[in-house]
C-alpha cells in the first residue's frame, strides 16, 4: 500500500542518512573535542548483548570495528568542523527532504487529498491539487491559472465535449463547465476510486459533468465513446496512468479529428551523455517515488508514434520551480504541507534535473479514430 510505501521510503531514507554521517560523525567529536567514551560503551554493551547487526550498521562505521579502546582526542584544524558539519547538515537535509517528500506523495496517493488540497488552499475552500503558474497571489490563483492556460491550448470552448484525464477533486470539471470555457459536456477519470468520489461530490450541482473510474494502464472507460471529444486535457496528473502508449492511443481514438491533446506534467531529465545523472537520478527518485524513465523527447516521440501532429512543448520549469518554492517559505511554519511541496518541486527540478512541461498535440483533421 501507499503507506506502506511511505513507511519504507522513510526508514530508507534515514538510515541511509545514519550510515553516510556516520564516517563524519568521529571527525565532528574529535575537532569539538568531545568526550565519546560514552558512545563506545553504547557500542561495546551492544555488541555484549548480541545486536551485532545494529553494531556493524550503525556504530561500526563512526567508531570503527577493531580498537577496544576509544582513540585519543586529536588537535584538527577548523577547518575541517566547517565542512564536516556542513556536510552533515546537507545529509540531514536531504534526509529531511526525502521523508517529508514522502509523505506529500502518499498523502495525495493514498486517499488523503481533500486534506492536502485544504492545507494547501487555505484559507480558500477550493481544492486544486497542482504545481500551478506562477507568480500569482496564492496558491488556489496559480492552481487556477494552469488548468486555464491547458484549456486554452486544448481550444476548449463553447459546447466543447471535454475529457479530463486525473481530474483530481474535481475543480478542473467546473472550470471547463464556467462562464471561461462553456463546454456542454465534461467527463473526469481518476484512478482511485476515493478520488473518484470526492471528485463526484465537488460537481454533483452539475448533471453535465461526469466522473467515472479509470485503471492504471490506459484504457479509458466505456462512456467515453470512439472519436466523440473535442479536447483532452491532463493538469499535472497524467503521470498516475502507468501505460502511457496505451492512454496516449485511447486518447488518439477519442478525439475527433482536429481536436487536441494538452496535458502539463511533470518529465525526467534530458541527460542522455550523462549516464551516472540516470543512475543517482534513479535512486533519489525511487525514495521519492517519482519516475524518471520519460523525458520531453521520448514524449514527442510517443505522441507522434500514436498519430499526433503539431507537437509543442511549453517549459514552465523554471517559473514553476521559483515560484512555488517562494510561495512555501512565505507560509508558517506550521504549514508543513507547503513546505513540503516547495521542497519536493525544488528536488526534482535541482537535483534530479527534472522537468515541468505543458504539451499539446492535435489528432489530424483526416485521421479516423480507429
Amino acid at each position: 500500500t501507499h503507506l506502506d510505501r511511505l513507511v519504507m521510503g522513510a526508514l530508507v531514507g534515514l538510515l541511509g542518512f545514519v550510515v553516510l554521517v556516520g564516517s563524519n560523525v568521529r571527525t565532528c567529536l574529535d575537532t569539538l573535542a568531545v568526550d565519546s567514551q560514552p558512545l563506545w560503551t553504547l557500542r561495546n554493551a551492544g555488541r555484549a548483548a548480541g545486536l551485532s547487526s545494529l553494531s556493524q550498521l550503525v556504530l561500526e562505521p563512526i567508531f570503527g570495528a577493531a580498537s577496544p579502546a576509544p582513540p585519543p582526542v586529536q588537535a584538527v584544524g577548523p577547518s575541517h568542523s566547517i565542512v564536516a558539519l556542513f556536510l552533515g547538515a546537507i545529509l540531514a537535509a536531504a534526509a529531511l527532504l526525502i521523508v517529508t517528500s514522502r509523505l506529500m506523495l502518499a498523502l495525495a496517493q493514498a486517499g488523503h487529498g481533500e486534506s492536502l488540497a485544504a492545507a494547501l488552499n487555505h484559507p480558500r475552500r477550493s481544492r486544486w491539487l497542482s504545481l500551478g503558474i506562477w507568480p500569482a497571489a496564492c496558491y488556489s490563483h496559480a492552481a487556477r491559472m494552469l488548468a486555464h492556460h491547458s484549456g486554452r491550448l486544448a481550444r476548449v470552448g463553447a459546447d466543447a465535449h471535454v475529457l479530463d484525464i486525473g481530474c483530481g477533486l474535481g475543480e478542473s470539471l467546473l472550470l471547463w463547465r464556467s462562464h471561461a470555457f462553456s463546454a456542454a459536456r465534461v467527463v473526469g477519470i481518476n484512478v482511485g476510486a476515493v478520488d473518484v468520489a470526492a471528485a463526484a461530490a465537488t460537481v454533483s450541482v452539475d448533471r453535465a459533468i461526469e466522473v467515472v473510474q479509470a485503471s492504471d494502464s490506459g484504457d479509458l472507460p466505456q462512456v467515453v465513446a470512439r472519436g466523440s471529444i473535442d479536447a483532452v486535457v491532463g493538469v499535472d496528473a497524467s503521470y498516475a496512468f502507468g501505460a502511457r502508449d496505451a492512454l496516449l492511443g485511447a486518447a488518439f481514438a477519442a478525439l475527433k479529428p482536429g481536436g487536441a491533446l494538452v496535458v502539463a506534467e511533470v518529465l525526467g531529465p534530458r541527460h542522455p551523455h550523462r549516464p551516472k545523472v540516470f543512475v543517482w537520478s534513479g535512486m533519489l527518485a525511487s525514495l521519492l517515488g517519482i519516475s524518471v524513465d520519460r523525458d520531453v523527447l521520448s514524449c514527442v516521440r510517443q505522441l507522434r508514434a500514436a498519430g499526433f501532429e503539431e507537437v509543442m512543448c511549453i517549459d514552465l520549469t523554471r517559473p514553476v520551480v521559483k515560484g512555488l518554492l517562494r510561495w512555501s517559505w512565505e507560509q508558517p511554519l506550521t504549514c508543513v504541507h507547503a513546505k513540503g511541496a516547495g521542497c519536493a518541486v525544488y528536488a526534482l527540478a535541482s537535483w534530479l534535473g527534472m522537468e515541468f512541461m505543458i504539451i499539446r498535440a492535435v489528432k489530424p483533421a483526416a485521421a479516423t479514430s480507429g
